[in-house]
């Protein structure tokens, strides 16, 4: 129970942060690192049935060629939102860093993945709307949306005049983790499938390579 008690305490606190962002940032209270991957990885779920029945199914496309069987389905969302959890201690870490240039302050590591990770939960959480070609892109509006609320996160707790350069810096910072943790675990799963290829062990541990299009 205590992995899953996040989604109990923090239901009322997403819809705060989507209606009223400027508020919720005003009001959050710095949550530990731990914290916010538990919180990220109970939101991904929405964002799992939503990846996998889109590639599936294909968006409400079940008759193309270019269809993901079910098990590369299920370990392409499983690498992608192992990545987007992941990036946001390690994208903290790194600006927490630079947090004395950039902000004028030293700011903690827990501190930066509260304002980030928050915005990724909504990204998460959207992320059910990707199972059909008819709400795809609502998830994309999601993913928006959350950029929106990570620039007004860094406003109210950083101040409006140098607001826009530290999101600037914020999102190169998340899209260069994101690509080289993205590009770790691709590569890892690479690894782990040539030894099972090579070892005989894709005939008892269920793995199989990701074509181009099921990502």
């Amino acid at each position: 129970m205590s992995f899953i008690s996040p989604i109990f305490d923090e239901v009322n606190s997403i819809v705060d942060l989507i209606s009223a962002p400027s508020k919720f940032f005003e009001e959050v209270q710095t949550k530990p690192l731990g914290y916010m991957i538990r919180y990220l990885f109970i939101a991904a779920v929405p964002f799992f049935i939503g990846y996998v029945l889109n590639l599936y199914l294909k968006a409400g496309f079940p008759e193309t060629e270019f269809k993901c069987s079910e098990l590369a389905a299920i370990e392409s969302a499983l690498i992608t939102i192992l990545t987007l959890i992941l990036t946001v201690p390690t994208a903290s870490l790194l600006i927490s860093l630079i947090s004395k240039g950039l902000l004028e302050k030293r700011v903690s590591p827990s501190e930066i993945s509260t304002l980030i990770g928050y915005p990724m939960a909504v990204v998460l959480l959207s992320g059910i709307l990707r199972a059909h070609v008819y709400t795809v892109f609502l998830h994309y509006a999601g993913v928006g949306y959350a950029l929106y609320l990570l620039y007004s996160g860094l406003s109210v707790k950083y101040g409006f005049d140098k607001a826009l350069m530290n999101f600037i810096v914020f999102l190169v910072t998340i899209i260069i983790v994101l690509m080289i943790v993205a590009g770790a675990f691709l590569s890892t799963f690479n690894i782990i499938l040539a030894i099972a290829n090579m070892t005989g062990l894709n005939s008892v541990i269920p793995i199989t390579s990701i074509p181009n299009y099921c990502y």
